[in-house]
């Protein structure tokens, strides 16, 4: 168990009390750059923080790139990545969104339903405990799943073809005027504000 020990569960005495002191080491906080290790030495990932703001978790993409199945809860962040359903062991996801580049229809984890966790997580894990095959071939496809989507270089390319797309599209000011006006403004008075308050002059800032 990695990390600053949580105050509220005492990791190592529940550890104990269940018989397994021996198989439990508690390292505390781990470098960055150690993490792989750690992850490699696993036989399976579950990530399955909750609630969440809908982002993509970094510790998923981390479990995917070093090649470990995941179980992880059904949420939006994967929603159109494939993956089983620990109740019939069939693939569950939704269609990948228009344009989405699917590496191929092979499942790379085993989603759990979060309003079901407590009849899903158990059979989820006692069926990737007994099958090292299965972890073998979901582990191969979360690595293809992550080289395919999750690189930097593949979000670099997605950022700069957003804000292509973003920069090219015609300024409509009719739409630009049905928007709530938090999102009417552009951050300019904001910006104007803060340099008047620091004492910097804004034409800098604004004029080329």
């Amino acid at each position: 168990l990695c990390g600053d020990p949580a105050a509220w569960r005492a990791a190592r005495e529940e550890a104990d009390r269940l018989g397994l002191g021996r198989q439990v080491a508690l390292p505390g906080p781990v470098p960055l750059d150690a993490l792989p290790d750690y992850l490699a030495a696993a036989d399976v990932c579950i990530c399955l923080r909750w609630p969440s703001p809908c982002e993509t978790r970094a510790a998923w993409l981390r479990c995917l790139a070093v090649g470990k199945p995941t179980i992880a809860g059904e949420l939006v962040m994967a929603a159109d990545a494939p993956a089983l359903d620990p109740h019939d062991w069939t693939v569950a996801g939704d269609t990948p969104a228009s344009g989405a580049e699917e590496p191929d229809a092979a499942p790379a984890g085993v989603r759990i339903d979060v309003l079901a966790e407590d009849r899903s997580l158990a059979p989820a894990v006692a069926r990737l405990v007994a099958d090292a095959a299965l972890r073998a071939e979901l582990g191969a496809a979360a690595r293809r799943l992550w080289r395919a989507r999750f690189t930097i270089e593949r979000l670099a390319d997605d950022y700069a073809r957003v804000i292509d797309s973003a920069r090219l599209a015609p300024f409509d000011d009719r739409r630009r005027r049905r928007l709530p006006a938090h999102l009417r403004s552009d951050g300019t008075e904001s910006l104007q504000a803060a340099l008047a308050a620091l004492g910097l002059p804004a034409q800098d800032v604004f004029e080329p």
